[in-house]
């Protein structure tokens, strides 16, 4: 309900908190604005462009194996991806995150700010949920700071993802420059632990954040599975463009739930306790980053306005 309101469905939730037919006002509210129309304030696509900065490529050298991945600012240094992209300390070691690898309007690539993965400050995974946060470097190799891409923190509460509901997949599809998959993408099952989407995806999407249309993060994309499979599937984050297949990724929330069992569990060592509060009790997202340029820098935008002032004095 507290979702809906947000969405602006004041009317829709008074009326199931009244007691009203919750089956029938369910669904009056999903097909009212979710499943039929397709208009969205402007803002939607600055915000998307906001939380596009926060996603990066992941990059792994693992022996001879070459290994790309998505993943997604989640705390101010922490960065989550897939227990099956990273999967321990010494798999972190040989990485590095890039932001800012997106094409630019005359086919090259931006200016890319690199980090790379210190997973001896911190990291914490999770098989079954198959998810890896690990942290970076404070500051890229051109010196801009990792805050500054901004960040999108956990929160613990559910519906940020319902079946009928438009999902957002921001991405680095076999390893290329970034990549979005919005809006005609439709949420058609909800688990305790999983969510089943349509959004296409490929090798090198997992670890993707998956945003509903308030750009809210819901999910982590980790697999296509079968529709004939149960909730969990296989962990080979290949596309789910077949007609049997849909793709896959981990409640929010339920990572929210696993990592409250696995702090109270583990007692936290030097130096983790900040990384701790940044995942579980997570300040609030600066309003304003620092602007970024199309080149990569983060020089402050400078105008030149013109200005002419009036004044008329009475006696």
């Amino acid at each position: 309900m507290e979702r809906a309101r947000r969405l602006g469905l004041t009317s829709e939730v008074d009326r199931l908190a009244a007691g009203e037919d919750r089956e029938v006002a369910g669904t009056r509210l999903l097909e009212m604005v979710i499943g039929r129309s397709n208009f969205l304030g402007a803002r939607f696509l600055s915000d998307g462009a906001r939380a596009a900065r926060s996603v990066g490529r992941i990059a792994l050298e693992i022996g001879a194996e070459r290994r790309l991945g998505t993943g997604v600012l989640v705390a101010p240094r922490l960065v989550m991806t897939n227990h099956h992209v990273i999967a321990n300390e010494e798999e972190a070691v040989s990485g590095r995150v890039q932001f800012n690898y997106v094409e630019q309007r005359d086919g090259s690539i931006g200016t890319v700010s690199e980090y790379a993965l210190r997973g001896d400050e911190f990291f914490v995974t999770d098989e079954e949920l198959d998810f890896s946060i690990v942290a970076i470097e404070e500051m890229s190799t051109g010196g801009i700071p990792a805050s500054s891409w901004g960040w999108h923190p956990l929160f613990g509460q559910t519906g940020k993802a319902i079946v009928g509901e438009r999902v957002n997949i921001l991405q680095h599809p076999d390893g290329r420059p970034q990549e979005v998959a919005i809006h005609e993408n439709l949420v058609v099952d909800v688990f305790d632990s999983w969510v089943h989407y349509t959004t296409d995806t490929q090798a090198g999407s997992s670890g993707a954040p998956v945003f509903n249309n308030n750009w809210e993060l819901a999910a982590l994309h980790h697999a296509a599975v079968s529709l004939d499979d149960a909730a969990g599937g296989d962990d080979g984050g290949g596309s789910g463009d077949g007609p049997h297949l849909l793709n896959e990724g981990v409640r929010i929330s339920s990572i929210v739930a696993r990592l409250t069992e696995l702090f109270s569990e583990e007692a936290s060592t030097s130096g983790q306790g900040q990384f701790r509060s940044d995942l579980l009790n997570p300040a609030p997202v600066p309003a304003v980053a620092t602007p970024l340029q199309e080149d990569g820098s983060t020089e402050p935008v400078e105008w030149e306005i013109p200005l002419t002032l009036r004044l008329s004095v009475r006696r």
